[in-house]
This record gives C-alpha cells, structure tokens and sequence, in this order.
C-alpha cells in the first residue's frame, strides 16, 4: 500500500492560530528567535546568557529573554529554566516577575522591550515560510 503523507502546515494556519504554546517545536524555534534578538541587542552570546555566570552584563538579557520567553513564547518556567542552563523554575520566576516589574516602572525599557518583540515577530514571521513546491 502506499504511505499516505500528512499535509504540509499551511502557513496561513498557523498564522490564524497565533499560539506557538499549540505547537510544542515550534515554542523551542520562538526561543531561539528570542534568544538571538536579546543577545543582538545586548551584545551578549547565547551561551554567556545560559551560562551560570552572574555577570551584570549577562544577568539583564537573560532576565529579559526569560520574561520574553514566558511572555511571547507561552512556556512553562520549568521548561525556560531547562533552557537556560538548567536552572530552576523559582529562579526564572524571579527573573520574570523582577522583569515585570522593572518594565511597569521604567520607561527606557518598556520601549526596549518594545522593540524586541516588533523584531522578534518579524524574525518569526520570516522564518514560516511556505514549502517549497517542486
């Protein structure tokens, strides 16, 4: 008998749905995207930010792309901690609530996070792309 394929994701789809939390792969993609566009920003490597190094210059983007990552990318503090050098769930809830509150007081960075997210959605968007038709 031959093999039925499952249709290709529609982009159009995937667009309407709007929830990467839908679609467990694609969280991890969004993280990455994240990860990218907080390190560009900051002048900071992904693997400084994920490192145990307590550095200010390391500690401010890793708070934001864990705040982003809960935020933007719907995941669970459990998986964002796994991702960031295994550390614990009440670790990246502080890093999220600090966030939080930092953005609510703090004007520079409520634009800067603006910003991020303007970059990282058209990051996203450019990256679902249709399959190719061959």
């Amino acid at each position: 008998e031959p093999v039925v394929e499952a249709p290709p994701l529609i982009v159009n789809d995937i667009e309407e749905k709007k929830q990467p939390h839908n679609f467990p792969e694609m969280r991890f993609a969004l993280l990455q995207i994240i990860q990218i566009a907080v390190g560009e920003k900051y002048g900071v490597k992904i693997s400084e930010m994920i490192s145990p190094q307590q550095k200010h210059k390391f500690i401010k983007p890793r708070h934001i792309a864990m705040y982003l990552a809960k935020e933007i990318a719907q995941m669970t503090l459990a998986q964002i901690g796994a991702e960031f050098g295994g550390r614990d769930h009440t670790t990246v809830g502080h890093a999220y609530h600090k966030t939080k509150g930092d953005i609510e007081k703090d004007e520079a960075l409520r634009s800067e996070i603006e910003e991020l997210k303007e970059k990282i959605f058209a990051n996203w968007r450019a990256n679902l792309v249709a399959p190719t038709q061959l």
